[in-house]
């Protein structure tokens, strides 16, 4: 997407979500700036979270994910959606 980031994650045990986004958003945002020769701020502070409750809830959510591009009309090339092979062949 053009102006955000959906992701679906499991995290373990000792994990914290702030911390993952926060590292994520440091290292996207270098990346960019790099490549765009910009600087300054990126990224939202904040993020929205969504504990997924159960199998439902989980396909409900990547079917959404995936269909996010064509409802805001982006055409090939224009997004990067990336999806573990599982979710292919059960999505497909």
């Amino acid at each position: 997407m053009p102006n955000h980031v959906h992701l679906l994650l499991t995290l373990g045990e000792s994990e914290s979500l702030a911390r993952i986004v926060a590292s994520w958003k440091r290292f996207s945002a270098v990346k960019i700036h790099r490549q765009t020769q910009d600087s300054g701020p990126l990224w939202q502070k904040d993020y929205f979270d969504r504990m997924i409750r159960d199998w439902d809830h989980f396909v409900n959510v990547a079917r959404y994910i995936r269909r996010n591009p064509m409802k805001a009309h982006l055409r090939e090339g224009e997004f990067l959606l990336e999806e573990a092979d599982w979710i292919k062949r059960f999505l497909a």
